[in-house]
C-alpha cells in the first residue's frame, strides 16, 4: 500500500514530534513513523531537565560559553550559539502548551543546578521532565491533526533520482510492507547505545536511523563522540540524575582519586559538609561537630544535637545543619514524631522547597545525613513506647529499600 504526504519523519521522540509540529504549524501533510507508541520512545527517560538562560543575572553567551567548554571546545559553536539563543523561547513555549515546570515559593520558574554550568540555569518537572515534554508533545501533534503510524518499523529509505522521498515500512502488527512517500525526510530515530552493556537506554536504542541513512548512501560523522553518560553506582548499574554532581557530588578514578580537580577547581565542593559528617559518624553530637566546623544548628531544639525528643532520627538535625536555613520550622522535631519515618522523608523536602531560594540548600544534605548516621540510628535508645515504635519502623525500612544501594554509595564517594 503507498501512503503520501508532504513531510515524513522517522521517530517519535521528542526531537521528532518537535519538528513534526513545527511543520504542521506551517500547513504541511505531516506523518510520524515510530516503532513504538510515542509516549514509551527514550526520551522519556530524561530525568534532569533543560538548561536556558533566563534569568536576569544569566546571558546566552554564559550558556553558550559553558556548553562549548564542557564539549572541550570540539562542538560546534554556531550551533551552540543558536541553541543557548532559542532555548529561553523554547522553554517558555513548552510551558504555555502545558508542561507543569517547577515554580518556586514566588511563582516563577524555578532553576536547579547542573554539572558544567557556572550557575543554576536548568529548568526540570521534577525527575520526570522527559517523560512530562513527551505526553504534552504527544497532545500538540494530535491537536495539530498529525498521523502516527504506531508500531511501525522502517526497512530502508526510498529514492528518487538520488532523493530521499520517503521510506518502506513494515506494519508490525500485520506484517505487511506500505510504502510511505513524501517530499521531505526527517530521521529523528535516536541514538545506538544498546551496542554497549551495560547500557541504561532502551531496548529499541538500535540505531536503526543510522543504518537506514548509511544504506541510503548518507556520510555519518562523528561517530567516535560517544557519550557515556548517565552516572550510575557499580554493578547494580543504578542509574543517578546528573544533578547529583551540579548539587555537589564528585567522582572518584580507580585511584580513589577526585580527577576532576585537574578539571575544574573552581567547581569542587566545600570540605565543610564532609568534615561535619565525618564528626558525626565518629560519634561526636551534632551540637558539638557543627562548632567545630562553624556550621549553626537551626533546629527548634536549639542546637542540641543529636535531639532527646526523636532518639532514632539524628540525622535529621545533621540535615538541618546542612541546609542552614535560617527559618527552618521551630517545631521541627514535632513534625518528625507526627508524621512517622514513612512520610517524613517528602515533608521535608517539601519543607525545603518553601524556603526561598537563598536559603535552601543541595537537597543531597539529605541523604548524606542519613549515611552519615545510619549507625547511630541503629543504637538509638529509645525514651518512650511510641519512640521505640517508630525507631523499629525506621530500621525496617532503612535496611529494606534504602540501606543497601547507600552502602553502595558511600563505598564509591568515600562518604
Amino acid at each position: 500500500m503507498t501512503k503520501d504526504h508532504d513531510v515524513l519523519v522517522l521517530g517519535a521522540g521528542l526531537a521528532g514530534m518537535r519538528a513534526a509540529l513545527e511543520a504542521a504549524r506551517d500547513g504541511a501533510d505531516v506523518a510520524i513513523v515510530t516503532k513504538v507508541h510515542p509516549i514509551r520512545s527514550h526520551s522519556s527517560a530524561a530525568q534532569g531537565g533543560i538548561n536556558a538562560a533566563i534569568s536576569e543575572t544569566d546571558s546566552w553567551e554564559s550558556h553558550a560559553f559553558d556548553t562549548v567548554k564542557g564539549s572541550d571546545y570540539l562542538a560546534d559553536q554556531d550551533a551552540v550559539e543558536v541553541m543557548a539563543q532559542e532555548a529561553p523561547r523554547d522553554i517558555i513555549e513548552f510551558e504555555h502548551m502545558g508542561v507543569i515546570f517547577h515554580r518556586g515559593p514566588d511563582g516563577r520558574l524555578d532553576t536547579r543546578a547542573f554539572g558544567g554550568a557556572s550557575q543554576a540555569r536548568t529548568y526540570f518537572v521534577g525527575d520526570i521532565t522527559g517523560q512530562a515534554l513527551l505526553v504534552t508533545l504527544y497532545d500538540q501533534i494530535l491537536k495539530a491533526g498529525v498521523k502516527v503510524y504506531e508500531e511501525w518499523f522502517a526497512t530502508s529509505l526510498y529514492l528518487e533520482d538520488g532523493a530521499c522521498r520517503g521510506m518502506v515500512a513494515i506494519e508490525m502488527i500485520t506484517g505487511e510492507l506500505h510504502l510511505l512517500r513524501a517530499k521531505a525526510v526527517i530521521v529523528a530515530s535516536g541514538g545506538l547505545g544498546r551496542l554497549y552493556e551495560p547500557s541504561t537506554n532502551a531496548l529499541i536504542c538500535t540505531g536503526d536511523g543510522y543504518s537506514l541513512a548509511y544504506r541510503a548512501g548518507a556520510p555519518l560523522m562523528d561517530m567516535e563522540m560517544v557519550q557515556y553518560h548517565p552516572t550510575t553506582l557499580a554493578g547494580s548499574g543504578f542509574l543517578m540524575t546528573e544533578a547529583a554532581r551540579g548539587e555537589g557530588a564528585y567522582l572518584l578514578n580507580s585511584l580513589g582519586d577526585r580527577f576532576m580537580k585537574r578539571y575544574a577547581p573552581n567547581k569542587m565542593p566545600s570540605g565543610v559538609k564532609r568534615r561535619y559528617f565525618e564528626l558525626i559518624r565518629s560519634g561526636v553530637r551534632g551540637s558539638v561537630a557543627a562548632r567545630r566546623v562553624g556550621v549553626s544548628l537551626s533546629c527548634g531544639c536549639a542546637g542540641m544535637g543529636i535531639c532527646p525528643q526523636v532518639p532514632t532520627w539524628p540525622f535529621l538535625i545533621a540535615a538541618s545543619s546542612v541546609l542552614s536555613a535560617p527559618d527552618w520550622p521551630a517545631n521541627f522535631c514535632a513534625m518528625a514524631l507526627k508524621a512517622g519515618p514513612t512520610s517524613f522523608w517528602s515533608m521535608l523536602w517539601q519543607e525545603k522547597q518553601s524556603l526561598p531560594r537563598a536559603a535552601a540548600s543541595p537537597p543531597e544534605g539529605v541523604s548524606l545525613a542519613a549515611i552519615a548516621t545510619a549507625t547511630q540510628v541503629s543504637r538509638a535508645k529509645p525514651i518512650a513506647p511510641s519512640a521505640e515504635k517508630l525507631r523499629r519502623d525506621f530500621v525496617g525500612i532503612m535496611r529494606i529499600v534504602i540501606m543497601r544501594p547507600l552502602k553502595i554509595a558511600s563505598e564509591i564517594t568515600g562518604w
